[in-house]
């Protein structure tokens, strides 16, 4: 990619920042530098660096909006991989869980998929507490057309020390029906440790797949299992 794209990709960081400290009530923004950015257990950065830029809007009615965009540092040039989006609804009961409804859209960039540009749409639903948190997903399309896939997952954190967070996670991905050779099944998996310093937090994390095949193309794909480091800013 051009440098004019790499001030582009600043431009909207900066822009973000600046509507955050307008509204800082309802808006949130983070921009993360990663050594890898894995998505459920899989590289979509070609085991590369990465920046990924977060806009989040919170409604005091439960509704929220996200954003993010991750483009990958590649031999010194910027590569658009991937931009997500997503609308939802959360509440939280009376009994203390949270409900989590939503809907979102990821769409990748050649770079990612090595056969042209590739999406899903997923809804989810989920319940949180102050620990866990639960996920299901249902895809119509995962990286292919008719592609119909059910994924569910766990995730816990918790408070060690001071500032320090340890972080756990566990999914499981079945295919419901579409191209029998695809992203059918696979179990992934993620533990990570992280450190926060005022608006900085620093994660080490461990994280892996049983199976990465039908996500990428036979050349491009990557290492089952790694170790990543990021660096999240949080004006």
């Amino acid at each position: 990619m051009t440098r004019s794209y790499a001030l582009r990709v600043a431009g909207v960081i900066w822009l973000l920042q600046a509507i955050s400290g307008v509204a800082s009530a309802q808006l949130s923004t983070s921009v993360t530098l990663s050594s890898d950015v894995r998505f459920r257990g899989q590289s979509i950065t070609d085991e590369h660096a990465a920046i990924t830029a977060d806009l989040g809007y919170d409604d005091p009615s439960g509704v929220y909006l996200a954003a993010n965009s991750t483009t990958a540092l590649v031999h010194g040039e910027v590569e658009p991989v991937n931009v997500q989006g997503n609308i939802g609804f959360a509440h939280r009961l009376a009994s203390g869980p949270t409900i989590d409804i939503g809907v979102l859209r990821s769409d990748y960039r050649e770079y990612y998929g090595g056969r042209g540009r590739t999406h899903f749409t997923e809804a989810y639903a989920g319940v949180l507490t102050n620990h866990f948190a639960f996920y299901l997903r249902y895809s119509p399309d995962f990286l292919r057309p008719g592609l119909r896939t059910l994924y569910g997952e766990i995730n816990a954190t918790t408070e060690v020390a001071a500032r320090w967070h340890l972080s756990a996670h566990i999914g499981a991905q079945a295919r419901l029906a579409g191209p029998p050779l695809a992203a059918a099944s696979g179990v992934d998996w993620k533990l990570g440790v992280a450190r926060e310093t005022g608006p900085f937090e620093l994660q080490f994390a461990v994280s892996g797949r049983s199976d990465t095949y039908g996500y990428r193309a036979p050349s491009q794909r990557t290492a089952p299992a790694a170790v990543t480091v990021s660096l999240t800013w949080r004006p």
